[in-house]
């Protein structure tokens, strides 16, 4: 039996981040459910690792979104507390 926990852990609406005249990402939204586990899979160059540094306010968007456990994580960095993320990479060729 699935025992999932109710709500939204991490919501993304409209996250933009732009470099100079350089778009890496364009008005990306996702909601990730407590109690879930998500992936971001894309080729090089895609923005999984700009999406996943926002989100962990390791750099900061332009524009967009970006809620903890319905807490806003740009202004309150304990939104942070109990999330965590890891990193893999795995070539197919």
């Amino acid at each position: 039996m699935h025992n999932r926990v109710d709500g939204t852990a991490i919501e993304v609406h409209g996250l933009t981040k732009r470099y100079g005249d350089l778009i890496a990402i364009d008005d990306f939204d996702m909601d990730i459910p407590k109690g879930e586990s998500m992936g971001l899979v894309g080729p090089n160059g895609a923005g999984k690792s700009t999406i996943l540094k926002s989100i962990s306010g390791l750099i900061s968007p332009t524009s967009g979104t970006i809620l903890i456990n319905g807490v806003d994580c740009r202004n309150h960095r304990e939104a942070m507390t109990g999330v965590g993320w890891e990193r893999a990479v795995d070539s197919v060729g």
